[in-house]
């Protein structure tokens, strides 16, 4: 389909431009074409993509995950913060909801073998969410990982120990993930 009209670096995917990767993302893993997706919910031009659609224009890292020029952008930004990740995690369980609804081959459903990983787009060291990279998982990859927890990790370990424990349930047979120096094994609390 052509591109939406107007200006997309600012106005960012529609909604329903979204809703429909992930739908295609979650039917790819049901049918068997692919084990893994990754889905960007930033939309068009993500670094700078605005979220228009659901009423924050502008652009979105600059003025929400920099928190340059808050007084002037036209709505409260600890609101559009709240609207954006709502309408991100409604996206998600959409997404786990098809996975629970398809049968997977012998038994069960392709939620029960899998793993959905939605992290903190704003976790980065240069971002208000700096000191923290809050993640969420659906899923425990068919009992490869520990599920039903809260985990919180005051020292802050490295990001690459959640990637690798995803990985290693995903069945890659890796042992470091990232830079060597900065690989502990994969984070602790997550393991059978």
């Amino acid at each position: 389909p052509p591109l939406p009209t107007g200006d997309v670096d600012r106005s960012g995917l529609s909604p329903d431009a979204i809703q429909g990767f992930a739908e295609i993302g979650a039917q790819a893993i049901a049918f068997g074409l692919t084990h893994v997706v990754h889905l960007s919910l930033l939309g068009f031009n993500a670094h700078n993509a605005g979220w228009g659609a659901l009423g924050y224009g502008g652009d979105a890292h600059e003025n929400l995950m920099h928190r340059s020029g808050l007084r002037n952008l036209g709505y409260d930004a600890a609101a559009a913060v709240e609207g954006i990740l709502r309408f991100q995690s409604e996206v998600v369980l959409r997404m786990w909801r098809l996975l629970e609804a398809a049968p997977a081959p012998g038994g069960g459903s392709e939620a029960d073998r899998t793993v959905v990983l939605w992290l903190n787009s704003g976790g980065g060291k240069h971002h208000d969410g700096r000191h923290s990279h809050p993640a969420v998982l659906l899923g425990d990859a068919g009992g490869r990982l520990r599920a039903g927890r809260y985990v919180e990790r005051g020292d802050r370990p490295p990001i690459n120990q959640l990637f690798l424990a995803v990985a290693q349930a995903a069945g890659a047979e890796v042992d470091v993930f990232g830079r060597p120096e900065d690989s502990d094994g994969p984070l602790p609390e997550l393991m059978p």
